[in-house]
């Protein structure tokens, strides 16, 4: 994206308009993200304008309530705490091994973020673009904070390339105020400096305390945020949500309109299993279609 940019003749406040409202979307360092990835989004949410200005729908209960649900149906087949450290293709399905124990299925569907799957051994029959992408991962290295604070009015702004975006929520007991930042050269760092670039921007917000927030970039579970791909990294994304049955791949990070979103993961998991279903009545291998 920054070589994109470099060939441009914007205004300052254009290019910034531009690093930050693709930031919003990417969640990743624009020296590292493919313009690829932002003219998809484009394309996802039907112009420019929604894309940086859409507003923002909302699951009732928080998206965990699709977890309970899902937790729900399963019943005592949910299995907790049982670790995985390799799947592999054999004659008759696939073997699924952890230091627990180990099982045999006919049929398999890895929903991890491509950040962690370097993490399991996979012994499956993937091309060489898809391997590739699973040993690297993605670029998205987003930093998240809140803080309770007092002010006279709400805030909202956009800046670069600290406090790249702000906003406040009223609370039961306070006000809080959330950035988000390109988590570098850490997550601390990268709020702490959005911090002082809220102070400096919104000099009548005053900081009480309370701060909160999670890095995903060390979380063993996430290792970064959502998915924004390297330069390149287009046709393996598209490689591993298309590896056909028995073993098949799902999630944000690969859904084929909605890379990064919640949508996508729905989208993406619904397709999943529709592919599975069909392999398993009729011996087709459908490709990722959502």
């Amino acid at each position: 994206m920054s070589e994109y940019l470099g060939d441009l003749d914007l205004e300052p406040e254009d290019e910034i308009s531009l690093l930050a409202n693709g930031f919003a979307l990417q969640g990743a360092d624009p020296a590292q993200y493919s313009l690829i990835n932002l003219l998809h989004e484009f394309a996802s949410f039907g112009s420019v304008g929604e894309a940086f200005y859409a507003a923002e729908c909302r699951i009732e209960g928080g998206a965990q309530a699709l977890s309970i649900a899902l937790a729900e149906v399963l019943g005592a087949r949910l299995m907790f705490n049982w670790r995985v450290d390799s799947v592999s293709q054999t004659d008759n399905g696939l073997l699924v091994q952890g230091p627990s124990a180990h099982l045999h299925a006919q049929q398999v569907i890895i929903a991890l973020p491509i950040n962690v799957m370097s993490d399991l051994t996979l012994d499956l029959p993937l091309p060489q673009a898809a391997l590739s992408v699973i040993a690297r991962g993605h670029v998205g290295r987003a930093a998240k904070g809140w803080a309770s604070a007092t002010m006279p009015n709400p805030v909202e702004s956009t800046g670069w390339p600290n406090a790249v975006e702000v906003y406040c929520r009223e609370g039961s007991r306070s006000p809080a105020v959330c950035t988000f930042a390109v988590g570098t050269p850490c997550h601390e760092q990268a709020l702490e400096d959005s911090w002082a670039a809220i102070s400096q921007r919104h000099p009548e917000v005053t900081l009480t305390g309370g701060f909160l927030s999670h890095d995903w970039l060390s979380d063993p579970y996430a290792k970064g945020s959502w998915l924004s791909a390297a330069p390149g990294q287009s046709s393996g994304l598209q490689q591993l949500a298309d590896a056909p049955p028995p073993c098949v791949f799902a999630g944000g990070d690969l859904s084929r309109g909605w890379y990064g979103w919640m949508e996508g993961a729905v989208t993406s998991g619904t397709d999943a299993a529709r592919r599975i279903l069909v392999y398993r009545e009729r011996g087709e291998k459908l490709p990722a279609s959502a």
